[in-house]
């Protein structure tokens, strides 16, 4: 990648041939976008029963997207061996998952609340609009005192945001 800051203009590089370098500027695509979890998501399926957080972005088009998830996961035991936080991205256009996107975000036998903040990256091509969502689920054999998705706080947020790529 290449950022020209004269021109506010962003570059892939799409062949690296020597002295013969061919990019593609992004810009032109102009299209991205972010949402933002405004408040706490409370996980509070069954165990492994994945969730709408009510986190999503429109993607406005046909065409190739980086989506990428930033998830502030917050989890605590009460009881018993342990537990985890999962996420996945989700297209609800098509009422389906989207692929190799799940996610394991935090694990723990803590009795202590154990926070963490994960990535989750995929690149999808779609035909035309699509919504996706981050969902959550929960896994735990036991009992959990808390276990939630962050809201924006000073200790950060969960985002997802996507890029048009091609």
């Amino acid at each position: 990648m290449w950022l020209d800051e004269t021109n506010d203009a962003i570059y892939q590089v799409i062949d690296v041939t020597a002295g013969a370098a061919v990019w593609k500027n992004l810009s032109a695509l102009d299209t991205s976008g972010s949402s933002y979890l405004t408040s706490d998501f409370n996980i509070t399926g069954a165990t492994t029963v994945f969730q709408d957080t009510g986190l999503s972005v429109s993607l406005p088009a046909k065409g190739t997207y980086l989506i990428q998830a930033d998830v502030r996961t917050r989890l605590q035991v009460a009881s018993g061996t342990g537990g985890g936080i999962y996420v996945k991205l989700y297209n609800s256009t098509d009422a389906a998952d989207v692929s190799n996107s799940t996610r394991m975000c935090i694990y723990t036998t803590a009795t202590a609340q154990t926070q963490n903040t994960s990535p989750v990256t995929a690149i999808i091509t779609v035909t035309a609009a699509k919504t996706i969502k981050l969902y959550a689920a929960r896994t735990f054999d036991g009992t959990l005192t808390s276990s939630d998705i962050a809201g924006v706080s000073a200790n950060g947020i969960t985002a997802l945001t996507y890029i048009r790529i091609s």
